[in-house]
């Protein structure tokens, strides 16, 4: 569940599905269907879904889920993002990370069998341009983990070898700085990091708090539920209604 705003600056809190789907399969679209209805049902909030589609078959896009008899129909829409059609050229030009994450995909798809060599020089370079364009590590490691998941090795070893190079790359100093240089630039990012820490702390608490009193004041669900939906201990939500109160 996230907070977004309207193109007229209203708030809603508003639900988003992403299913990604490796192969063909016939069931996909009822299954989006039954994941809808689903989470409708326990959550009764506005749902947006994403199919993203990682597979190498061509005709294989569902858009839609329909059913019908005597009478009554249904047609359940959603969203669909299929990586075989996007264009590399586009890709390599945006500055969306994720692009980079799709490109590597695409190259892999559109390449067929593609050896264990090849795929971990691909994945290294895509690391090489993440940390070039100056994207965080938490963000470069959250792409990483979605391509180590659905774009896998054939082979444990290689596994080793790409966590072992995001390791090194993620970490590794400057070849001309000094050790004297090294010390203090190691401080001086231990430094940054708490602060950081400490803001990012302070931004959870006051976005759960915000999240929670919306809840308490818009919906009637009872404390249990609104902790499940918020992520946060029941204590939590129990201390916002008592300060809301």
């Amino acid at each position: 569940m996230i907070k977004v705003f309207t193109k007229t600056g209203d708030e809603k809190w508003i639900l988003v599905h992403i299913e990604v789907q490796a192969n063909t399969d016939n069931l996909f679209a009822h299954r989006m269907f039954q994941y809808f209805y689903r989470i409708y049902d326990r959550y009764q909030r506005p749902i947006t879904a994403f199919a993203i589609l990682t597979d190498k078959n061509k005709r294989f896009k569902p858009l839609y889920f329909e059913e019908s008899y005597l009478g009554t129909k249904l047609r359940y829409d959603f969203n669909t993002y299929k990586v075989l059609e996007q264009n590399p050229e586009v890709l390599t030009n945006s500055n969306n990370p994720f692009a980079m994450v799709v490109l590597t995909v695409l190259v892999a798809l559109q390449k067929g069998k593609v050896t264990e060599s090849e795929l971990l020089n691909q994945k290294i370079d895509l690391l090489k341009r993440l940390i070039s364009k100056g994207y965080s590590r938490d963000k470069i490691e959250a792409l990483m983990g979605f391509l180590k998941l659905y774009v896998r090795f054939g082979k444990n070893e290689n596994d080793v070898k790409f966590d072992k190079a995001i390791e090194q790359l993620l970490n590794k100093p400057k070849e001309t700085m000094g050790i004297v240089e090294f010390v203090l630039e190691r401080e001086r990012r231990l430094g940054e990091k708490k602060g950081i820490e400490k803001g990012i702390e302070k931004e959870r608490y006051e976005r759960n708090f915000a999240f929670v009193s919306r809840l308490l004041k818009e919906t009637d669900f009872d404390d249990a539920k609104i902790a499940e939906l918020a992520s946060v201990p029941l204590e939590f939500v129990q201390n916002v209604r008592q300060q809301n109160a």
